[in-house]
């Protein structure tokens, strides 16, 4: 009996392994608005694209067009910033003292695509507004920001099957949501 508890332990430890395969992701900034993520895998057969259309390196990415001044997210999280805070107000890391915060909300996959196993790609949208100091922390969205994933295979020459997959990750638009939402009292 121990010995086949044993046995099935190892053997779903082994079969787990194989069915994960190990791979390495290298995250390069392109442009402003634009990052490439070279993955490799050790699989070399039956890697779809699809697999690695996972939002993986979206907060990567959201962090780098942040960090960027030169970037339209960078600009949108400082004109909202300017229109609800004094700008001389104290500081802590992204909170302003006595007045709140841009803030992001977590990324919703908006879109996807599958162009066989060669190519897939995806769509996310974050919702972006202000959330107010003092007693309510009111949050109100006002903006929605889309970035796209993009996976393409490229194709090893030595066997003819794609081991190395190539991400795009870019900032496709922002959109200022129409009117603002507002929270009325029930009678």
């Amino acid at each position: 009996m121990k010995t086949w508890i044993v046995l099935s332990i190892l053997g779903s430890i082994v079969f787990s392994s194989a069915a994960f395969a190990a791979e390495s992701r290298h995250f390069t900034k392109v442009d402003a608005e634009r990052a490439v993520v070279k993955i490799v895998t050790d699989e070399g057969q039956g890697i779809q694209a699809a697999m690695f259309v996972d939002g993986e390196e979206n907060e990567k990415f959201m962090k780098m067009l942040l960090d960027d001044p030169n970037t339209r997210l960078a600009s949108l999280r400082d004109e909202l910033e300017k229109e609800n805070c004094d700008p001389s107000a104290p500081r802590f890391d992204s909170w302003i003292e006595d007045c709140g915060s841009v803030e992001f909300t977590d990324p919703v996959q908006t879109s996807f695509a599958r162009g066989g196993w060669m190519s897939a790609g995806a769509q996310y949208t974050y919702f972006v507004g202000f959330r107010h100091a003092g007693t309510g922390h009111i949050f109100e969205a006002t903006y929605m920001v889309v970035i796209q994933e993009e996976v393409n295979a490229e194709m090893n020459q030595q066997n003819g099957t794609p081991s190395v997959l190539k991400k795009d990750l870019s900032l496709v638009r922002i959109v200022r949501m129409p009117g603002q939402i507002r929270i009325l009292p029930i009678r």
